[in-house]
């Protein structure tokens, strides 16, 4: 099964080659999946960079997709044949491209993302779980992560000693503790409303300044310096928003509740708004700590 999708990847190789995008793709040890997603990186980064190349690889990949499905169903009934076990496939980063492209995938394209005989989780942007364009999205298969919660509902003064721990092992994983003041370290984790993503921005930022004073650990002049700098972000991405939306926005900060549908999605896939876990009922929404140093 694997040779036979080692070989429908070099049929689409050598097709696009021939239209001239420039493919290269290294010999992988093993073929198989192996040189299948050397492949598709290949692929991807082509598709990046050039949109002459983007053009010549869809017209040659877009008649061999059902092909493609086909291998990949095969694939997966060997694999439960074999394992005794349903297959499970996790998509990730499939909820970062913008609202157009988003849009043509989940939407135009929906269709050969439900093909697959197995069970897919793909990431969408949380946008689209408050939009009615995407009714399949929003059912009940549909689910939402919330965001690690660093403080309750209502005492957002008092800091939550277990999401503060999650943040600090995130960190952990990712970077020696010594390195950065623990006070620093505490005040980018709370500024990153509990949010990985931001969380790991922050830092990253932090260290960049620790790294242009020489200094070996970030200090708190390096967090805040980070901070400051997006804060000016979050200032520029309310300046094209109407009275509406900023007196929406206020409305999160004061009650933490929803007061709107499609226009809370926007609020939460541009990280206005950040969306937490509640221990009975619904979800509950905040502002982004550092709008919420904006707007007040």
């Amino acid at each position: 099964m694997y040779d036979e999708l080692d070989a429908w990847g070099r049929r689409v190789q050598e097709s696009i080659e021939e239209t001239g995008a420039g493919l290269v793709v290294e010999a992988q040890a093993g073929g198989g999946v192996n040189f299948f997603g050397a492949l598709f990186a290949e692929i991807t980064a082509k598709s990046k960079a050039e949109a002459s190349s983007r053009t010549k690889i869809r017209e040659v990949l877009e008649p061999q997709l059902t092909d493609l499905l086909d291998k990949i169903n095969l694939i997966a009934e060997g694999i439960q044949a074999k394992t005794q076990k349903e297959v499970l496939v996790f998509v990730d980063d499939t909820d970062k491209p913008l609202q157009e492209l988003a849009t043509r995938l989940f939407k135009d394209h929906l269709a050969p993302l439900l093909e697959p005989n197995m069970h897919v989780i793909y990431t969408v942007p949380v946008w689209m779980c408050f939009s009615d364009e995407f009714p399949e999205i929003r059912s009940p298969d549909a689910s939402v992560l919330p965001n690690v919660k660093l403080y309750e509902r209502n005492a957002a003064d008092t800091i939550d000693p277990n999401g503060l721990e999650t943040m600090k092992e995130f960190i952990s994983a990712r970077m020696d503790p010594a390195l950065i003041d623990d006070d620093a370290a505490e005040l980018a984790i709370v500024k990153s409303g509990g949010v990985y993503r931001e969380t790991a921005r922050i830092f990253q930022l932090s260290i960049d300044r620790a790294l242009e004073d020489h200094r070996t650990q970030v200090v708190m002049s390096d967090v805040e310096s980070a901070l400051n700098e997006l804060t000016r972000d979050f200032r520029g991405l309310i300046t094209d928003l109407d009275p509406d939306q900023i007196k929406a926005l206020r409305a999160i900060g004061e009650n933490r509740a929803y007061r709107g549908g499609e226009r809370i999605g926007r609020f939460l896939n541009n990280l206005l708004v950040s969306e937490y876990g509640a221990d009975e009922d619904e979800n509950w929404p905040d502002l982004n700590p550092l709008l919420r140093d904006v707007l007040t």
